[in-house]
């Protein structure tokens, strides 16, 4: 089995996408897995392993490679960035096989990578620093939807459209159903509350125009987001916070109305939201997505 670093924009304890449910599935089917995140201010490069992960799977925390790296010349960056990674192989006691970045503001130039099987992945189309580089210096080229396919085609005709990994948790509706109440409909919003494409006006006003109808909001807020503290005071508001990716599937399956809620401007870049993937999953169960 191989050993794969996933590169991500996200870290490992924040909500999870594709690039979590990816590790995962990976680790399950006996490859090793080391996922890193965004780079953490202090400390030493270190793995720790994921608890409840179901085979090898280690989050990589470590600093950023070197102060001001985007600055200096491609063979320096590059020869920094391959450094790195024989740090990051010693730590793990294994030779790295695939490198499978989903970023393209940090280690955007895969000859880092060397021969290492190259892979870079696309999810969203506001993922725009240095995708050029990225497409060309992959061996293979992944991404969600049409409009990023073709802003990435010039570059690199090994390109494929996938859809976003989701995770198939076994749904158990009957242990959330507790979180609803049966004689009230109830509409659900997923997701990062602190995004900035959410339509905050839209979620207003179906809110207070609909004062029969329960609103349920999964997931988190920035601190000290004011936006959490005016949906507390709303009596028809439920905000339940982060809960575990295995639950989504199965709190979901409880609720009458799913939201996706983005504002018209950035339709483009929210063409094909990760969250549909997800909503769509329990639609058996009755579930409706607007």
């Amino acid at each position: 089995m191989s050993t794969i670093l996933i590169i991500s924009p996200e870290p490992w304890d924040g909500h999870f996408v594709s690039k979590h449910h990816y590790a995962r599935e990976l680790a399950r089917r006996g490859h090793r897995v080391l996922f890193h995140g965004p780079p953490e201010a202090t400390g030493p490069m270190r793995l720790v392993a994921v608890a409840d992960a179901p085979g090898d799977l280690r989050v990589l925390h470590a600093p950023r490679v070197a102060p001001g790296l985007r600055f200096l010349p491609g063979p320096l960056r590059r020869a920094l960035e391959a450094r790195w990674l024989g740090h990051v192989e010693h730590l793990a006691e294994a030779s790295i096989d695939i490198v499978w970045n989903f970023e393209n503001s940090r280690f955007y130039d895969m000859g880092f990578a060397g021969e290492r099987l190259k892979l870079y992945h696309q999810v969203d189309l506001n993922q725009n620093f240095h995708h050029e580089t990225a497409a060309m210096t992959a061996d293979n080229v992944f991404c969600t939807s049409r409009l990023i396919y073709k802003r990435l085609l010039p570059f690199n005709k090994r390109l494929k459209i996938i859809q976003h990994g989701v995770q198939l948790s076994k749904i158990a509706p009957e242990l959330e159903a507790k979180l609803f109440k049966s004689d009230q409909i109830n509409c659900l919003y997923v997701g990062n509350l602190s995004m900035e494409y959410i339509d905050r006006d839209l979620l207003r006003r179906c809110i207070q125009t609909y004062p029969q109808i329960l609103f349920h909001f999964v997931g988190g807020f920035r601190k000290n987001d004011p936006f959490r503290n005016e949906l507390a005071e709303l009596e028809n508001v439920i905000l339940h916070g982060k809960v575990e990716s295995s639950r989504i599937v199965s709190i979901i399956a409880n609720t009458d109305i799913s939201l996706v809620t983005y504002q018209i401007k950035h339709f483009e870049d929210q063409s094909n939201p990760h969250k549909m993937m997800e909503k769509a999953y329990p639609s058996e169960a009755g579930s409706s997505t607007c």
